[in-house]
């Protein structure tokens, strides 16, 4: 499962903390070492064509599938 999802850390409604899931779809630690200029970001603010994509991610990105496990979670 840890190859598949990560877990972000965040604050909810009255300060309660949060497990958001997420699809891994870029290499573990690529958001720290890659910087994109606006050149480099689609029209959603998301990264094309970068390296640091994993070939699933490329799919699921490509199709608005990594979007999934966050409507889940609002909608529970």
């Amino acid at each position: 499962m840890s190859k598949l999802f990560y877990i972000k850390k965040a604050l909810g409604k009255n300060n309660k903390k949060l497990n958001i899931y997420k699809f891994r779809t870029m290499k573990p630690g690529s958001a720290r070492r890659e910087v994109y200029s606006r050149k480099k970001l689609d029209k959603f603010g998301k990264p094309k064509n970068s390296e640091m994509i994993t070939p699933m991610g490329r799919f699921l990105r490509k199709y608005w599938l990594d979007e999934i496990p966050q409507i889940y979670q609002v909608l529970i």
